[in-house]
């Protein structure tokens, strides 16, 4: 399957870059892979230098550094700005493209550390490449979307809930809560929380398998695989199960993410008696269409609380309530927020006819977050194009969580 990358991060790393990443930070072992990945084609000139980004609790690393053509940190040496990996330190290193060597490698000619230039696969860019990724038809389940017999399956617990303090007059919703077989009770556990967690379309519905996500065998596969950490997945009802769907989802403000934070949250605790991690990198928040642009609302309101975002065909666009602002609102913004965030959309999204994509990642990518932009050229409004690369996004959401 052909896939080309537009471009796969915005750093080049240099050597002197590492240099700089052992004179600021320390070892660049802390948090880094020992395999960077390269882009396809990697070669060119020698790309930017990369600053090393403010970690927490006394770690620091590279930004991620794989690089493909077009780098947006302005190959002529200039250097990408830093960001804070807030608590538990900064995101890890991955390699570099066309135009810029992974850290310990060679300037020139895109070679990673201690060895040539290759031509990842498919799969291999989806984990590993950061910026924009080209992902064209056919769309299929893979084998992390099916059930494997051979794996601890997680559990499903589920509970209405109706909530009398941010959304008094909308319906009681269900809640979905995905339980590891993994799960260790008593200590601090992970989290995802899913926005339309519960609708027919969406993450969790009745079927066996989860719905068109497959999520449950999805869950129960990376989690086996120590792909993803054994989280707890949080799954709010909305759009037919309860709930006032853009109400909720619509208003960029921190309504909503206190909604799931002090009410919805708790609740679950209580019930369950779950030790949720504080720790925002370990939380992440998802959701599909206008639940899409609610989980990133959501993490840029209160990155205190959330790092890790996931977008399905997010409804980026003015639905009256000014979400097509967000490019701007981005690029306006001083602060770059200490966020990870995965966002896929298809150049056929009815909603803002698939425009609404690329200016978000334009947006991000001219600020130096770290991003991947899954463009799934022929995808539609959500389905297949979202369903079938949900394992992928979630392994590139959660890499390196054993650092974190």
């Amino acid at each position: 399957m052909e896939l080309r990358t537009r471009w796969l991060g915005a750093r080049g790393a240099v050597v002197a870059a590492f240099a700089l990443c052992l004179a600021a930070c320390g070892p660049a072992g802390d948090g880094a892979p020992s395999s960077p990945i390269v882009a396809p084609g990697a070669s060119g000139t020698a790309g930017a230098a990369a600053i090393p980004s403010s970690g927490g609790a006394g770690t620091s690393t590279l930004e991620p550094g794989v690089a493909g053509t077009g780098n947006a940190a302005a190959a002529s040496g200039g250097a990408s700005r830093p960001t804070n990996g807030g608590a538990g330190g900064g995101m890890d290193a991955t390699g570099a493209g066309a135009g810029g060597a992974a850290v310990g490698g060679a300037a020139a000619g895109g070679a990673a550390a201690g060895g040539a230039a290759a031509n990842p696969e498919l799969e291999t860019l989806l984990r590993e490449g950061v910026g924009d990724i080209v992902r064209p038809p056919p769309y299929e389940y893979g084998p992390y979307s099916k059930k494997r017999d051979n794996v601890p399956h997680g559990t499903v617990k589920q509970f209405t809930y109706k909530d009398e303090t941010f959304w008094p007059n909308a319906p009681a919703r269900g809640i979905k809560v995905f339980e590891p077989a993994q799960y260790d009770a008593g200590k601090e556990v992970a989290l995802a929380v899913f926005c339309d967690g519960t609708a027919d379309w969406a993450y969790l519905n009745d079927d066996p398998d989860g719905g068109d996500y497959k999520t449950k065998y999805v869950l129960d596969n990376l989690i086996a695989d120590e792909l993803i950490p054994p989280l707890i997945g949080v799954f709010i009802g909305n759009d037919g199960d309860g709930g006032n769907r853009q109400a909720e989802y619509g208003p960029l403000t921190d309504k909503n993410v206190r909604f799931f934070v002090e009410a919805i949250l708790p609740e679950v605790s209580k019930r369950y008696g779950y030790q949720f991690t504080t720790d925002p990198n370990r939380r992440a928040l998802i959701g599909e269409s206008s639940g899409g642009i609610a989980a990133f609302t959501a993490a840029w309101q209160r990155p205190d609380w959330f790092h890790l975002v996931m977008s399905h065909s997010g409804s980026f666009v003015n639905l009256g309530n000014g979400g097509d602002r967000y490019p701007d609102i981005i690029r306006m913004t001083a602060e770059v927020k200490p966020l990870r965030l995965h966002l896929e959309g298809g150049r056929k999204d009815k909603n803002g006819d698939g425009k609404q994509h690329p200016a978000m990642a334009a947006a991000l990518k001219s600020k130096g977050y770290i991003y991947q932009w899954l463009d799934t050229t022929e995808g539609t409004h959500g389905g297949l194009n979202g369903n079938t690369t949900f394992p992928e996004g979630l392994i590139w959401l959660w890499k390196g969580w054993k650092l974190r």
